[in-house]
């Protein structure tokens, strides 16, 4: 006889409850309550990661995993955040900002977030005669949206014409369907009741990597798009929309992991015996999940690096620009000393109506203007150390500032550099946004 306790959303109660009736491990729901990405260095509450010979003695296994739902419009996704605030066991969402309509065939106000979720078992060893007891924790399920590409039926062994039993969508559901075999192999090991729980965390997390495939597609074609990188506002919009994935890829990664550390971990039993041979088929699809996690990071790192060398040779054309204005100022500062004299000689003449009546008045415009002007030209060029120095700075500054195109492509060969072996495919990004980003007139 096998009892199987499923609990949705653990309480204060329930805790008390269980672990008073059979005697639980309060590890096992601290650990399921815990859902720190990092811990202040003053938290209490901070756990540090067990051993692995510690964890061989436990008789029960959590898991971490992600949900990836799709919402329609903004009223549901405030929905569900009003639902998750209202579960007993907090659990956030992972916003990947794809409500900034990242998906272009998607209405403007849908959106997707990956939701944490965890489920436990505890399964304690029992002799034959003793009544042997299941207790697993799953978190609730939000009745706001729905899975990301729901496929009907999938993972659950053949599927025929005739009539099926499908598990629901909700966690409860799902950790309570089981086949006949399944069943015959509960009777051997009551470890095997967990294995539509474990299931479901496999597949959500093969569900998120595919989702992870797709977003960084749709970022990779924002790059290819021949106008991409034209306007400042377009590469701030990209690391937006890479910037969450890039920091959490992370802690997505050390979620798996400590799936797998829990599964390397476990009592060992004798080979022949049913859950034993399930756990040595359950590992490899762990593994399977943490290979697909590795390619995503390597690629969301080599897209920051190229948005980065992007918005530098961004910023290095601006200066160019500005530094290409600077010069027209130079010239102007230049007339100044020259002209402003002479506008103050002809100012006084015209505060006396006697002079424009004289024949000698052109005669004198130069002969009090003249001296004046290069009197005001001695003392500026005095105040930069000479007219000769501050005439050659001008010209030097003008010099630098005038082949733009030597500069851009300096600064493309530069930043092309830095970026590390395998980035390849982005030197030819950066190259062609850079000749879009060429200022007009400027010569091929």
């Amino acid at each position: 006889m096998v009892s199987k306790v499923v609990v949705e959303d653990l309480s204060r109660d329930l805790i008390e409850i269980l672990g008073t009736q059979y005697d639980i491990d309060p590890r096992f729901f601290r650990h399921l309550i815990n859902d720190h990405l990092y811990y202040n260095t003053r938290d209490p509450w901070a756990e540090l990661p067990p051993l692995l010979s510690e964890m061989a003695t436990w008789d029960f296994m959590t898991f971490s995993f992600l949900r990836a739902r799709h919402y329609h419009d903004e009223a549901s996704w405030n929905e569900v955040e009003r639902q998750s605030g209202m579960f007993n066991v907090l659990r956030r969402l992972d916003s990947d900002r794809c409500r900034v309509r990242l998906h272009r065939w998607d209405s403007p106000s849908a959106g997707v977030a990956l939701a944490r979720s965890k489920v436990a078992m505890w399964s304690p060893q029992s002799s034959e005669a003793s009544p042997r007891i299941v207790v697993i924790l799953v978190d609730p399920t939000t009745t706001t949206g729905e899975q990301v590409w729901a496929g009907l039926g999938e993972g659950y062994g053949p599927l025929s014409m005739h009539d099926v039993s499908l598990p629901k969508r909700t966690l409860v559901g799902a950790s309570t369907h089981f086949t006949p075999d399944d069943l015959r192999r509960i009777a051997h090991d009551t470890r095997f009741a967990g294995a539509p729980m474990i299931n479901i965390v496999l597949r959500e997390w093969l569900r998120v990597t595919q989702y992870m495939d797709t977003v960084l597609g749709n970022l990779l074609w924002e790059f290819e798009k021949p106008h991409w990188g034209e306007h400042a506002p377009e590469l701030d919009h990209s690391m937006k929309k890479l910037s969450p994935w890039q920091r959490n890829i992370l802690n997505y990664r050390g979620m798996v992991d400590s799936s797998l550390s829990c599964l390397s971990a476990s009592p060992h039993f004798d080979s022949s015996r049913p859950h034993d041979q399930f756990r040595k088929a359950l590992q490899p699809d762990f593994e399977r999940a943490a290979k697909r996690l590795q390619p995503i990071q390597h690629h969301i790192e080599t897209m920051a690096d190229g948005l980065s060398s992007m918005t530098a040779i961004e910023d290095a054309r601006r200066a160019t620009l500005a530094a290409e204005q600077s010069i027209g100022l130079t010239f102007l500062s230049i007339l100044a000393p020259i002209f402003l004299p002479l506008n103050f000689v002809t100012s006084f003449f015209s505060m006396s109506s006697d002079l424009s009546l004289s024949n000698s008045t052109f005669g004198l415009f130069f002969v009090l203007g003249m001296p004046l002007t290069l009197a005001t030209v001695f003392i500026v060029g005095r105040s930069q150390d000479s007219v000769g120095t501050w005439l050659r700075e001008s010209r030097r500054a003008g010099e630098d500032n005038r082949p733009i195109e030597n500069r851009e492509q300096q600064q493309i060969q530069e930043h092309t550099v830095q970026i590390r072996p395998g980035a390849t495919r982005y030197n030819q990004y950066i190259t062609t946004a850079a000749k879009h980003s060429e200022p007009p007139g400027a010569q091929p």
